[in-house]
């Protein structure tokens, strides 16, 4: 007999406001690209708290304790199609999907959609065993609909209910592809908005005398062999400080090279820490 996963999960409390999908999408680049000092689960953890403190995923979770299912999956599937990025959404409704509605195939197509966006999840064992449950359901309807003297409009019905929910399972997929398009533009954007501000700042500088330091610079004596450092603030990004210091948010990966044991996965720095600046 193949063991049966939960089918619930404990949440926080939903905050009360209706937050736009632009914010979504901000603070999701906020996450991947201010970080500091957080590695990528906790990352990913804040993320998906993020993601259940939205309030119609707030609305659906109570709809779903509520025992009004019908309601909880047509929520959580608006949520879906209108912020594609929210991997707790795809999860809980694979998992009244599963649980809920009979449909093992609509099921698959949300447990990979929460797998893509969140590979590294804690909860990717139990997502992983619900994928194969429902992949084992699936084969084992198939299997019946082959043994079984079924009349041909029976036949037919599952096909056309099988069509539909690949179609679906495209949209679904172009849908997370043009989100993921939309961040990589953000993220351009934002070094564009760098270049800009730190090309101004020098016009400042100028206007001012030049070579008078900013203040609230954190720089820090130059160590013995005369090379720059900078210490660490608050909010501090690589690049920032590679706009702050070069005029160029680019040469955040010569301040990378620079510093092998002071800077971590996805550029991850320490508040405090002093880095050299080849």
């Amino acid at each position: 007999m193949v063991r049966r996963p939960d089918s619930t999960a404990e949440f926080p409390a939903a905050v009360p406001c209706r937050a736009a999908a632009s914010l979504f999408f901000a603070g999701l680049f906020s996450v991947a690209v201010c970080g500091c000092g957080a590695g990528p689960r906790s990352r990913l953890e804040a993320l998906q708290r993020a993601e259940t403190a939205d309030a119609e995923f707030a609305a659906a979770r109570e709809a779903q304790l509520d025992g009004r299912i019908d309601d909880a999956r047509r929520i959580y599937s608006d949520l879906t199609i209108a912020r594609p990025l929210n991997a707790m959404a795809h999860l809980q409704l694979g998992i009244l999907l599963q649980d809920s509605a009979g449909d093992p195939v609509g099921a698959i197509g949300q447990y990979e959609a929460y797998l893509r966006l969140a590979p590294d999840s804690e909860k990717e064992a139990l997502v992983r065993e619900r994928l194969q449950l429902s992949r084992d359901q699936v084969a084992r309807r198939h299997g019946a609909i082959e043994r079984a003297s079924a009349s041909d409009a029976d036949v037919e019905r599952v096909s056309s209910e099988l069509a539909a929910v690949k179609a679906e399972l495209d949209s679904t997929r172009d849908a997370l592809a043009e989100a993921e398009a939309q961040r990589d533009k953000a993220q351009d954007d934002v070094l564009r908005l760098h270049r800009t501000i730190s090309g101004l700042q020098r016009q400042i500088d100028i206007l001012q005398g030049g070579g008078a330091p900013v203040r609230g610079s954190s720089a820090v004596p130059p160590t013995g062999d005369g090379a720059r450092t900078y210490r660490v603030k608050r909010g501090d990004t690589l690049l920032s400080i590679a706009q702050r210091t070069y005029g160029d948010a680019t040469r955040n990966r010569d301040i990378r090279d620079a510093n092998p044991g002071k800077v971590g996965e996805g550029d991850v720095i320490r508040e405090g820490d002093v880095l050299v600046l080849p």
